[in-house]
This record gives C-alpha cells, sequence and structure tokens, in this order.
C-alpha cells in the first residue's frame, strides 16, 4: 500500500530541510539551530557531527517512505551504504576539520 501523496509530499521537505541544514554544517563548520531554549550555535567538530546526524536524519525520512515497500529491507540496506560512503569520502576530501 502506497502512503498518501500529501505525506510523500512532506517528508520529502523535511528530508530536503535535513540534508541542506546538514551540508552546511558539514561544510562551512558552523551551524546555528534553534529550539525549546533560544538559539545554539555551534562551531568546528560539533558542527561537523550535527551535520551528519541531519544528513542521517533527511536518510531516515526517506527510509520512512519505504516502510510499506517488498524490498525496504534492500532499500533501508542501500541508503545505510549511501550514507557510510559520504561518510568515507568526506574523512578523506579537504571539507575535513
Amino acid at each position: 500500500m502506497k502512503p498518501p501523496l500529501s505525506i510523500v509530499i512532506v517528508l520529502c521537505a523535511m528530508a530536503a530541510i535535513c540534508a541542506s541544514v546538514g551540508w552546511m554544517g558539514i561544510t562551512e563548520h558552523q551551524l546555528t539551530t534553534g529550539g525549546k531554549l533560544g538559539i545554539s550555535t555551534s562551531s568546528g567538530l560539533g558542527a561537523v557531527v550535527q551535520g551528519w546526524l541531519f544528513i542521517a536524519a533527511a536518510f531516515f525520512l526517506m527510509g520512512i517512505l519505504a516502510s510499506r515497500s517488498g524490498v525496504r529491507n534492500l532499500i533501508w540496506l542501500g541508503l545505510a551504504v549511501v550514507f557510510f560512503a559520504l561518510i568515507a569520502a568526506y574523512s578523506h576530501s579537504s571539507y575535513a576539520p
């Protein structure tokens, strides 16, 4: 059974926001987020770690869409492999702190 189109659109938008915030944290080494306690700013390695957590959240949101699929385990495995490949590529790039 496919999820309703509205849920797909909302999850894709949330994943895009998480991915863009994560990418900014990873490449800029500075991340400002808001929450219940106000504005929080991270810099350096803390921002990079938060950026990877945001990227992981984006992949998780995309994995939620696959939860009703017959090949969901294969899709989740593929998302995990892509995530760890991105981390490996990052560790060998010039963006690493």
